[in-house]
């Protein structure tokens, strides 16, 4: 039994060694992905507008009755109102805008 554990922890160990000295190119892709979606970094407002379109696009193509809980008419609208109010912003900040519109959605799920 204490041969089986030991050779278990030496195949274990031996494996995770070839893993980290045999990085391949994906690994080094995955970082700089990584370091690209930086949770500080500002958000142009053009691309927040289209982040906002396609979600409402989305909805409307997913959601079997979108405008149950709310008007669309008045959807938009709040939406317009969003869309004049946003500012360069970080992901989290966009977040806390965007949550109130589409918490309108939710009710009629």
């Amino acid at each position: 039994m204490k041969r089986l554990l030991l050779f278990s922890i030496v195949i274990l160990l031996t494996h995770c060694a070839a893993m980290n000295s045999s990085r391949s190119p994906a690994d080094a892709q995955f970082k700089k992905q990584l370091e690209q979606f930086q949770l500080n970094q500002k958000i142009p407002v053009s691309e927040l507008t289209e982040d906002i379109d396609f979600a409402i696009s989305t909805i409307e193509e997913v959601h079997p009755n979108a405008y149950f809980a709310i008007d669309k008419d008045l959807f938009y609208q709040k939406a317009d109102s969003v869309k004049a109010a946003l500012f360069p912003m970080t992901r989290l900040e966009f977040a806390f805008v965007l949550k109130p519109l589409l918490s309108r959605q939710r009710a009629s799920a």
